[in-house]
């Protein structure tokens, strides 16, 4: 069991009182009044995946900067676009997004910038360019190798 249950059961109270999800504005979280009780196992289990999922979303906002670059927050329930394929961001796997494709059953793994366009919560759609690495070198001509 967690080492923590008092944190794990505080997690669980939090959730059930804020009612939105902080990963999606505006979207409402599913409550324990919503479902039938679950074991403290199953909680245990979200937790870990809440905790997994919120360590690769801050990474990926860290890394890429979008907000800063193009005033995109990537979160859980936003909406992307590749490749003229639209879908809705439901998960992350390391550094990259898992996105439910308009029309598919089962997500698929995307890049966060390759071709991407994310919307905006006022509807519109933006391109995000890819994050150039501080590390890297240019040649001559100014191109990355």
């Amino acid at each position: 069991m967690h080492d923590s249950l008092t944190d794990l059961r505080a997690w669980s109270e939090t959730l059930c009182q804020e009612g939105e999800n902080p990963e999606a504005p505006g979207q409402a979280l599913i409550t324990a009044f919503d479902s039938p009780p679950i074991s403290e196992d199953r909680m245990e289990d979200e937790y870990w995946e809440q905790q997994r999922r919120t360590a690769d979303l801050e990474r990926i906002r860290s890394y890429y900067t979008l907000e800063e670059r193009h005033g995109v927050r990537v979160a859980i329930g936003g909406h992307i676009r590749s490749d003229g394929l639209e879908g809705e961001i439901v998960d992350t796997s390391g550094q990259y997004l898992m996105v439910l494709v308009a029309g598919q059953d089962k997500p698929v793994r995307w890049h966060v910038t390759a071709n991407k366009e994310y919307q905006r919560r006022d509807g519109s759609w933006i391109a995000v360019t890819k994050r150039l690495d501080p590390f890297g070198t240019a040649d001559l001509s100014g191109d990355e190798r």
